[in-house]
């Protein structure tokens, strides 16, 4: 089987007083009478990267400083806007011009562990709010009380993933904010929905004259971070904690080839739960809503690995050697999701080219054909579906059996190929050497469908058989109608003024496969071409899965965070002696935070 192995990363936002100070509470808000005692506070931020930067493109993705920030501190209980510090010393952005650096508020050098106002990025920030000496006016003399903290970082001054940018948004309430400094800005949550409720928004991508939705974030383009958490402080100095998060999850698929062989990886598909187009700037304080944008139209849907945003888009047809070592054919950046009643999953084909081995895929995109034409230019290989339902015809023991059961055709191949590659299923349409007259030999045995001897009966005794040879008044003429074919035996065309069709009891249990005078939809089939190719291969979908590292307890997920990085590892190797594939999963023991998919 595959090993699957996925790793989470979050990046911690903390905010920490000068020595001596107590620790503020992070708790839900509380509401008091009591007189509101003066309050400071000194934050430190800091953040660590996803992971290690490697490579150009992904150097935005695994940045592992702060360039910038700003946040604000909101009054809980009057909805007030009391305070801002920004930290932007950029001096060709706009924003530059509110730049708050100076020896109590910029970045800190790691060395020292003070305040360099000379230094220009870096791995932590701190900024003080002095009841005493407040730096933008009255209303940021802190009280004691519950205060909500908004910050944001390391977004992009032309970044329109917002309604206007989220420089531009940032821009405009500071602005606001030192024309009403001594007082601050009341009515926040109303005046202000504009801002807390800004949205990040995946551009729609256009092929073939269509507009669809890549589920990919362009990851050439700075990810903005942020947080949002009630901050209950305490009179005298605080300090307290939070978390600032990548706005996006990040996706990669490595796969590792231990055969001599070369391994072609055809396909990689996730689930269409996945993701979803928009997501929140500032996380909803209660986490129930981050998942339920009221304006993404496009709702959730699966990354399109092949997207052009990706930071290493998917190839199909890529080939992996041995000496490769894990390799990476997918990474990309997605937004958060939650699906409690369906799994998350994710599909790949891979296959060795091996000669002497058949299987069967898909053609015509996975659609039934539906003209003459297409009969032969898609045949000679077909699934014969039955047309108002799920039942395709397939042999056992010598007879025509309908399948039970609501399959598509991947996975009446994918059934297939489990079983040793028996491809019972798939139907060659011989030319009978007459007009439209086919005989219907299965790949599987060589045999084809008998002869149809009666035209009205529905029990298992007149189930129809298969025979070794053709020529045996056992061909089938096809008619077409309305996109649905109808097979009609040769043998008893006109017999006693009627005609007899290949027919799906769909009345009966066990739908026996009969020959039946009607010519209604249990008649009428769908034909799914396929085609034949060489190589060993498979296609499984694995259920995304994580591994509690305390309890050793396996879960299905059923949500994707913000800041989560999703590393999936998939092993394969090849028995020359068995003639099949071998995958292996190995149970990672992991440490720190991180935690293990698999």
């Amino acid at each position: 089987m595959y090993g699957k192995h996925i790793k989470w990363f979050t990046s911690a936002l903390v905010l920490a007083s000068l020595i001596g100070c107590r620790q503020a509470e992070t708790a839900s808000p509380t509401e008091t009478d009591a007189a509101r005692e003066p309050a400071s506070l000194v934050l430190t931020t800091d953040i660590s990267a996803l992971i290690t930067p490697s490579g150009t493109r992904t150097i935005d993705a695994d940045d592992n400083t702060i360039r910038h920030v700003s946040l604000f501190l909101i009054d809980y209980l009057e909805d007030r806007l009391v305070a801002y510090r920004n930290i932007y010393p950029d001096t060709q952005a706009a924003l530059n011009r509110y730049n708050d650096i100076d020896l109590e508020n910029g970045f800190v050098d790691e060395t020292t562990g003070e305040i360099d106002p000379d230094l220009t990025s870096g791995k932590a920030i701190r900024v003080t709010f002095d009841f005493n000496s407040p730096k933008h006016g009255s209303a940021e003399r802190l009280t004691r009380g519950t205060y909500v903290l908004l910050a944001v970082a390391n977004f992009s001054e032309s970044d329109q993933f917002g309604q206007t940018g989220i420089a531009a948004q940032i821009q405009s309430l500071i602005e606001d904010f030192r024309q009403n400094s001594d007082v601050g800005l009341g009515n926040f949550k109303a005046n202000y929905a504009h801002f807390y409720d800004l949205t990040l928004k995946i551009p729609d991508e256009t092929q073939n004259g269509a507009s669809y939705a890549p589920y990919v974030r362009p990851g050439n383009v700075s990810i903005p971070l942020s947080t949002t958490q009630y901050l209950h402080l305490i009179s005298g100095q605080n300090r307290s904690s939070a978390e600032l998060k990548h706005t996006c999850a990040r996706v990669r698929v490595d796969v590792c080839n231990y055969s001599d062989q070369p391994l072609t990886i055809n396909s990689l598909q996730m689930s269409n739960n996945f993701t979803q187009s928009n997501c929140y700037l500032f996380s909803r304080l209660d986490h129930t809503e981050n998942y339920a944008i009221e304006n993404d139209y496009r709702g959730k849907g699966a990354p399109v690995t092949t997207s052009s945003n990706a930071l290493i888009p998917f190839q199909a047809a890529r080939q992996l050697t041995r000496e490769m070592g894990a390799t990476t054919i997918f990474d990309g950046l997605i937004y958060e999701s939650r699906d409690e009643a369906n799994n998350y999953t994710y599909t790949i084909d891979v296959s060795y080219g091996q000669k002497d081995l058949k299987r069967y895929v898909l053609k015509n995109n996975g659609q039934p054909i539906s003209s003459w034409t297409d009969l032969q230019n898609e045949g000679p290989y077909f699934l014969l579906k039955r047309s108002d339902g799920n039942s395709y015809l397939y042999t056992e023991n010598d007879k025509v059996y309908a399948s039970s059961g609501d399959n598509t055709p991947q996975q009446i191949l994918d059934l297939c190929a489990a079983q040793n590659y028996s491809y019972s299923y798939v139907w060659n349409l011989e030319w009978a050497g007459n007009g439209s007259s086919y005989y219907l030999r299965n790949v599987y045995t060589g045999d084809y469908i008998d002869k149809i001897s009666y035209s009205y009966g529905s029990s298992e005794w007149y189930r129809l058989g298969m025979v070794d040879n053709s020529g045996l008044n056992n061909s089938y003429t096809a008619n077409l109608r309305s996109g649905r074919f109808l097979f009609v035996s040769d043998y008893y065309r006109d017999r006693y003024s009627v005609n007899a069709y290949i027919n799906i009891r769909a009345d009966q249990a066990n739908m026996p496969v009969v020959g039946w005078e009607g010519d209604g939809e249990w008649s009428q089939f769908a034909l799914y071409p396929v085609e034949e190719v060489s190589g060993l291969g498979t296609r499984e979908e694995v259920v995304l899965r994580t591994i509690d590292k305390t309890s050793g307890e396996v879960n299905d997920v059923h949500e994707i965070q913000r800041n989560d990085f999703i590393r999936v590892l998939v092993e394969v190797s090849y028995n020359p002696d068995k003639g099949d594939f071998e995958f292996i999963v190995n149970d990672w023991q992991t440490g720190g935070g991180d935690i293990t998919f698999n």
